[in-house]
């Protein structure tokens, strides 16, 4: 009984000695996951400035047979110690090479089975807003970096206790490039992927700020960038250590790649009637191979035309035709590729209404400064939604939307144009094409047709208003206005929130070509005789200039 006590005794004062580090462990836990749920919720400040959709993808990788080449010598550069003195790789090419879809892949290959080598990329696009500046590139950069660097991490939270940069240069001092300098490295360099610098407005003052201090960075990132060949780039590259990566069109390893994305690309499509593509015969094939002249654009583009064929051989024919085969230039080669897609489809339309808005439809798509839906479409244009989904089908070949599987994109329900070849070839000012676009007359255009959407709103805010203060039901219905933007509960938000909309757009345009500041105040927060009575003074004053300068 004795030795029992005893050893009961022993046991508690064994248990009692580890109580001390047993709430140690406890308190250290309980402050790590404060400083984790600290860190958090310092990041989301940089939340509203992170531009969600310029990640790279999987599902715009290379096909599993093209590019191996020149992906392995852009990894074995990434990951290699002996590189840690260049810490920049640079892709330049032609519109059309594949340079973005080599970007993606380099992304995944970094990312995959876990190997944590990928630190952030950013993916600059001409028709996307929020990724055709350098507003937002660094707090995007910065918000995936500390994911993945988590010394930077810890130093960049810090930095955010203080209020956020507003401008660009500040941002990448203070939030990017002091962090990293007080930051213990990482194992490895972390990849930054930058694509297309070249659709940046400001994609050279980019390039600037990184090389200015790339040294002070070295062994924390490497930076991997693409963009069109341009003589600045080369300049401000020069003196300085880089890898340059070469894909020349005319290379042997470049044919090769095309047929292999010819080969894989047709035995997934289908024809109009659901069934599947037939085997080409291999003289048929060969004429493919040699038309896409080196530029992969050509035969993505070329894919798409004959997705969904309802005529293959007329389709073929039309593809190979001497005229638009026989050019020596890659370049014409695509212009000629483009023609055909945008005249087969305008031939292609029986009812007048189609043809009366193809040019519109296609115009509005170039030259708005956000995507929108094909219900937004519809409601800018001023046309029935079948007419716009009509028009946004037959041109599946160059457009994302929700109505090409092929194309779309997650959750993206906005309609735009896939490549950037294709906007550059519609409003080339040389271009001789009876679908070419003159930008600055459709931006007075499409400023017209905001003045339209203004008057309506107002409308229907006098109709909603005048509903509410009578209790009755209003004559208006709701299904009438598409969801241009998000959706507030009550048709009242709503129409206010479309008037908002509509009247930056309008001063943006305005403001844009023809430098009428005084249009450009805020409507937010006016009374409904106010909003129509500055409705009244921009329909009397500016729209006969608007219509003038249009015809």
């Amino acid at each position: 009984m004795a030795l029992r006590t005893i050893q009961k005794v022993t046991v508690i004062g064994q248990t009692v000695a580890k109580l001390p580090v047993q709430l140690w462990d406890v308190h250290a836990a309980a402050k790590e996951g404060n400083v984790e749920h600290n860190e958090s919720a310092l990041l989301e400040k940089l939340g509203s400035l992170v531009v969600h959709d310029a990640e790279w993808r999987k599902e715009l990788v290379c096909s599993g047979l093209t590019r191996k080449a020149i992906l392995d010598d852009i990894e074995t550069w990434a990951v290699s110690s002996a590189t840690d003195e260049v810490t920049i790789a640079y892709f330049p090419g032609v519109a059309g090479l594949g340079k973005t879809t080599v970007s993606h892949s380099v992304a995944h290959r970094l990312y995959r089975d876990g190997r944590d080598l990928l630190g952030a990329s950013f993916f600059f696009s001409r028709d996307v807003g929020s990724r055709n500046s350098p507003k937002n590139v660094v707090a995007t950069i910065a918000y995936h970096l500390a994911h993945f660097h988590h010394a930077y991490r810890s130093e960049l939270c810090y930095a955010l206790r203080r209020p956020v940069p507003s401008s660009c240069e500040r941002q990448f001092q203070e939030l990017f490039l002091d962090p990293l300098k007080k930051s213990k490295k990482p194992p490895s360099p972390l990849l930054i992927v930058m694509d297309a610098l070249d659709e940046c407005a400001e994609g050279i003052f980019v390039l600037k700020l990184l090389l200015a201090a790339i040294q002070d960075v070295i062994g924390h990132i490497k930076i991997f960038f693409t963009s069109r060949p341009q003589d600045d780039i080369d300049n401000i590259l020069e003196g300085h250590k880089f890898h340059r990566v070469r894909v020349l069109l005319d290379d042997d390893s470049n044919a090769e790649d095309i047929r292999a994305y010819f080969d894989t690309r047709l035995a997934d499509l289908s024809l109009a009637d659901g069934t599947p593509f037939p085997l080409l015969d291999r003289d048929t094939r060969e004429a493919l191979y040699r038309s896409a002249a080196g530029l992969f654009i050509w035969a993505s583009t070329a894919c798409n035309f004959l997705s969904g064929s309802f005529n293959l051989d007329a389709d073929l024919r039309l593809l190979l035709h001497p005229s638009a085969t026989g050019k020596d230039n890659p370049e014409e080669c695509l212009s000629t590729l483009y023609d055909t897609v945008l005249r087969r489809s305008y031939e292609s339309y029986n009812r007048a209404v189609l043809r009366e808005n193809f040019l519109p439809v296609i115009r509005v798509i170039l030259v708005l400064d956000k995507p929108l839906s094909l219900a937004g479409l519809a409601e800018v244009l001023g046309v029935e939604e079948v007419v716009v989904c009509t028009i946004v089908r037959s041109l599946h070949a160059v457009l994302h939307s929700p109505l090409n599987p092929a194309m779309k994109t997650g959750d993206d329900e906005t309609v735009r144009v896939i490549h950037p070849s294709f906007y550059r070839y519609l409003t080339d000012p040389c271009n001789e094409s009876p679908f070419r676009v003159n930008i600055q007359q459709t931006n007075l255009w499409l400023a017209y047709r905001y003045l339209v959407c203004i008057q309506q709103c107002v409308d229907r805010l006098i109709a909603l208003t005048a509903n509410t203060s009578t209790g009755g039901e209003s004559d208006v219905e709701s299904s009438k206005i598409s969801p241009v933007i998000d959706t507030p509960d009550s048709n009242l938000d709503l129409t206010k929130a479309h008037l908002c909309t509509y009247r930056e757009q309008l001063a943006a345009k305005l403001l844009k070509y023809l430098d009428l500041v005084d249009v450009h105040h805020s409507i937010a927060g006016l009374s409904i005789e106010e909003a129509r009575r500055l409705f009244g003074t921009i329909r009397k004053v500016y729209l006969p200039l608007l219509l003038m300068n249009y015809r």
